[in-house]
């Protein structure tokens, strides 16, 4: 019913990259978490970052599917917190049910660096490093020709820990 993507510059073969583009094609349902805002991106600068011979890559897998353009992250200072909280215009949402954010909602992981694209992207939740004077979106949803695409940059290991984060990405499931 969904295809869930949590990977990383993983390149898979021809057949299962097909398969891929064949469900997205069809429009049906895709939640990413994390680096799936660059699943099967290559990046010219460091080894291991390019499709090996007999495997595909899909470097604009972030703006063709999520409707933003990743470009990065900003990394970890001491004392350098990444807060979350609702976007404006956000509240009610369905995928927002049951989400309570502590305050402050300390986010662990690095804030990555997202730009909308397409204008039918639906930011639910934002975040900022107040000290970097930084504030991008980190969950949001694109509904294009019937598909439901829902992705969040939160989903490292001590966010998954998090139940706001857990009820975010059971909500997005269902959703």
């Amino acid at each position: 019913d969904v295809l869930f993507l949590s990977v990383r510059r993983r390149y898979p073969s021809p057949e299962d990259m097909a398969a891929i583009r064949a469900w997205i094609n069809a429009g049906k349902a895709v939640v990413g978490i994390r680096t799936a805002s660059h699943p099967f991106g290559e990046r010219p600068k460091g080894k291991g970052y390019q499709a090996p011979a007999g495997h595909e890559a899909w470097n604009t897998f972030d703006q063709d599917v999520l409707g933003i353009a990743y470009t990065g992250h900003y990394g970890s200072r001491s004392g350098h917190q990444v807060i979350a909280r609702l976007a404006d215009g956000a509240a009610g949402q369905a995928i927002l049910k049951g989400v309570k954010l502590p305050r402050p909602a300390v986010v662990p992981s690095h804030l990555y660096i997202s730009e909308v694209k397409d204008p039918r992207v639906k930011v639910l939740l934002r975040a900022s490093i107040r000290e970097e004077k930084a504030d991008e979106p980190i969950a949001w949803t694109v509904v294009r020709d019937g598909q439901w695409v829902f992705y969040t940059s939160v989903g490292g290991v001590e966010d998954m820990k998090l139940p706001w984060v857990q009820r975010l990405l059971v909500n997005a499931v269902y959703w």
